[in-house]
């Protein structure tokens, strides 16, 4: 399927690994103009090296801690400044501390609140008026499954990540006129390092051996195994690409049936 998004210009936050990076590099296989944004210089010119070695794009690095307005604007001021355009905003980025609502402090409640949901503010806030003036942009925020079925261990995530499907819904009908789409994914479990953390640290409170605890827990979901990066990147790719026109405003459950609720 042709998406139709070459040269457009994308940012893709917390690219560096992981889902991200997927999302980046299915990108760029498409043509697109990839910018990749990462708090680690390192990791993040090792993603954008791998990304030029496999699809023969150069992404451009920029490093920013989306947890910081400045650095944002910052990051805004970059792509402009490069472009002189935004086409395309996934917003992406580290889960915020593991642990049940007793044991986080008002300064973590603060700080998963400026990572996870202020950056996502922020971000729509400089960008979205450029793409507007374009009259084209498509925006997907990649959130979890956790923020429309919360765990006991993972409020912080819970919250903030159900606060931008909230956020989504609004900009979506205030946005669509100009043709700007809005949707968030809601990631299951897939094969990351954030989820080998979460689950190492589930299997060290209930006192099992890891490894297990982890092929067990890929057993029991109802795909039986746990998603593959590439899987979400592909859907990501359609809700940025030409091929949606109409899809906005959603939070879309992609976790191989792992969700227990209807809605």
């Amino acid at each position: 399927m042709d998406l139709s998004i070459q040269g457009r210009v994308a940012l893709i936050c917390g690219a560096s690994a992981g889902l991200g990076l997927a999302c980046a590099k299915r990108l760029a296989q498409e043509g697109a103009q990839v910018a990749l944004c990462g708090r680690h210089p390192v990791r993040l010119q090792a993603a954008c090296d791998q990304i030029l070695e496999e699809t023969g794009i150069s992404p451009l690095p920029l490093t920013a801690d989306l947890s910081r307005p400045e650095e944002i604007e910052r990051l805004h001021h970059q792509l402009i400044e490069q472009f002189g355009r935004i086409e395309i905003l996934i917003h992406n980025g580290g889960g915020p501390a593991a642990g049940n609502f007793f044991e986080h402090s008002d300064s973590r409640w603060q700080e998963a609140c400026d990572l996870v949901l202020m950056s996502f503010v922020r971000l729509c806030r400089l960008m979205l008026p450029v793409m507007e003036a374009q009259r084209w942009g498509r925006v997907v925020s990649i959130t979890s499954r956790a923020a429309r079925e919360p765990t006991p261990d993972l409020v912080l995530s819970a919250a903030f990540r159900a606060g931008i499907s909230a956020v989504v819904h609004t900009l979506a009908r205030q946005m669509a006129g100009a043709n700007v789409l809005i949707n968030a994914v809601l990631p299951g479990p897939y094969n990351t390092d954030r989820l080998q953390e979460l689950l190492m640290m589930q299997a060290e409170r209930q006192g099992v051996d890891a490894l297990s605890f982890i092929q067990q827990s890929a057993q029991e979901l109802p795909a039986g195994r746990f998603g593959e990066p590439e899987e979400l990147a592909a859907v990501v790719a359609m809700l940025v690409s030409e091929r949606n026109g109409y899809l906005t405003g959603a939070s879309i459950p992609i976790d191989g049936g792992a969700m227990m609720g209807v809605w």
